[in-house]
């Protein structure tokens, strides 16, 4: 074995080399001389350690196996420090978890910018050992993202180095000439059955009528397009390749209408559809679409796709799970194109998000309050949001611009005659509690109030908080046994940011709004619950004998 010293003083080499060959990036012509280059540094460096040591034998290229010595002839020692055995350090002398330290320490500086990938590559054609450890860092080739050009035309070594793991890919072609990005794609083609997810940006249709989408894709679950596409080639199809059932995982699909083949029918896809990624002719159909996907769980679509989608009655999807119709101020277009939704929208479709300003939505949010179990209401003054969930925890969720939508739906409702569980936002319009509390809630058991703070963007003027809206109102709710003050998000929607520690409520006024304009059965709650947030007076006392008087039991 080599003395500490010794194995400190290759190892000090070892950083001063690695350093130099992170910082050096090469071009491809002078690879082969550089990394002579640095095998001969690093070994004139490591003889330097050698003669500082009084080592005499040279150093060899990798490490032999130790000569036993005679038993009558002692150990040689330098300077009294320990034995040193006849083989010799070499570049090979470090152990993979030392040179692991190294090549992070200086791969993550920030030097080397975006070039790090490469940097590694080169450092890892010194030696295999070295290559082995380069490869061993899945963090650099696991996520193939926001690759340069320089990157993008040695794809082939990142590829190389990213074995045998599955890797995530986006890449923007419209930076390289014609032949490099077909030589980009060529050279994806070779690792396509270890791509979990491609994202291609500016893609050239002739360049990926072979190549990597002519190959299989077996563990492929994403892919998504952004065609560069001309007049010439804008009728162009894209060539079936893994839509031709080579790859049986793909579930998320972006990809211009105009160039789906039709062999893509045997999976479920998400399909998104908005742009600028996609491309749908004002001319499609909701007919031919779900002719196209007849496995379609979830869809997105944006409201400048074309009036004509869904204008038509009979539109009805039966895998359809999910859908998100984006509203892009154009009242008009949206509500043309929602004008055959109710025949879509069926009860089989557990989740539905709808950025609309369309009156046909009023109908269909009426016809299901009647058998929502909980419910979640919150207006802002961009937005009105109603996510309301059935006895079988489907969740539907409904969102519109112009918030006279959900709130006539509300209004004209027939009965809440099942609704168990209401989550609202403390900030409140007067006119909206008016329709709330004028329903007839027989069932209706837990109440939530959301705390959270809004910015001056999110409240209008008109919106008040929900203690001082219902002060002159009252709302009988004779099954009501517990209310939750919590500052989680409880829109199921994600509409909220995790909001700040400092949310607050005070005790008075809670003691104020429950005594004042909940009509209940019991003379108190049941259970009164505070979840992340703190009591607005200082008095703690004062404070506790407020909530002791509405509730039997109070978690804080």
């Amino acid at each position: 074995m080599l003395l500490f010293r010794e194995k400190m003083g290759i190892e000090s080499v070892i950083h001063v080399v690695i350093q130099a060959v992170l910082e050096r990036t090469p071009d491809d012509n002078d690879m082969d001389a550089a990394l002579d280059e640095i095998r001969v540094t690093v070994d004139r460096l490591l003889q330097d350690v050698a003669r500082q040591k009084n080592i005499e034998a040279p150093f060899p290229r990798k490490l032999s196996a130790p000569t036993p010595s005679p038993p009558s002839t002692p150990p040689r020692r330098v300077h009294g420090e320990g034995p040193v055995l006849s083989h010799r350090a070499s570049i090979h002398a470090l152990s993979y978890a030392v040179l692991q330290e190294i090549f992070l320490c200086y791969a993550h500086t920030e030097s080397l910018g975006s070039l790090r990938r490469l940097c590694l590559i080169n450092a890892g054609w010194v030696c295999a050992r070295w290559r082995k450890v380069v490869r061993s860092l899945t963090q650099f080739w696991a996520h193939l993202d926001n690759l340069s050009a320089r990157e993008m035309s040695a794809i082939s070594s990142l590829l190389e180095f990213s074995r045998p793991s599955r890797f995530h890919l986006e890449a923007d072609l419209g930076g390289l000439a014609g032949m490099h990005s077909a030589r980009f794609l060529n050279e994806l083609g070779h690792h396509m059955f270890r791509a979990q997810s491609l994202a291609l940006h500016r893609v050239a249709i002739g360049d990926i009528s072979q190549g990597a989408l002519a190959c299989a894709a077996p563990v492929l679950t994403s892919l998504a397009l952004d065609l560069d596409l001309t007049l010439h080639d804008a009728r162009a199809i894209v060539s079936p390749g893994i839509f031709d059932k080579k790859a049986p995982r793909l579930r998320v699909l972006a990809v211009p209408w105009s160039q789906l083949p039709s062999s893509c029918v045997a999976f479920r896809h998400v399909v998104d559809f908005r742009p600028p990624a996609v491309l749908v002719p004002p001319s499609i159909r909701a007919t031919s679409l779900f002719n196209l996907f007849p496995k379609l769980e979830s869809m997105v679509l944006a409201s400048s796709h074309g009036a004509s989608t869904f204008s038509h009655g009979g539109t009805c999807h039966r895998a359809l799970k999910y859908l998100e119709v984006h509203e892009e101020n154009n009242l008009a277009v949206t509500q043309s194109i929602i004008a055959g939704m109710p025949s879509l929208l069926h009860e089989r479709i557990p989740c539905i998000h709808l950025r609309l300003a369309a009156p046909n939505t009023i109908t269909f949010i009426r016809r299901r309050l009647a058998s929502v179990d909980r419910l979640f209401l919150f207006r802002s003054a961009t937005t009105c949001h109603m996510t309301i969930i059935d006895k079988d925890d489907r969740i539907r969720i409904f969102s519109a611009i112009v918030a006279t939508v959900i709130m006539s739906a509300l209004r004209a409702a027939d009965s809440f005659s099942r609704l168990t569980s209401l989550s609202i936002w403390e900030y409140v319009y007067e006119e909206d509690i008016a329709v709330l509390f004028l329903q007839d809630v027989p069932v209706l058991r837990r109440l939530t109030l959301f705390a959270y703070s809004p910015s001056p963007t999110e409240i209008s003027v008109g919106q008040v908080h929900i203690f001082d809206a219902a002060s002159r109102l009252s709302w009988t709710c004779r099954a009501l046994r517990s209310l939750h003050v919590t500052a989680k998000d409880v829109s199921h929607g994600g509409l909220f940011p995790d909001p700040s520690p400092q949310q607050t409520v005070s005790a008075r006024k809670l003691n104020s709004f429950v005594r004042n304009s909940l009509q209940f059965g019991a003379a108190r709650l049941e259970i009164l619950v505070l979840d992340g947030v703190t009591i607005l007076e200082a008095d703690e006392q004062r404070a506790l004998g407020f909530l002791t008087e509405i509730a039997d039991e109070v978690i804080l």
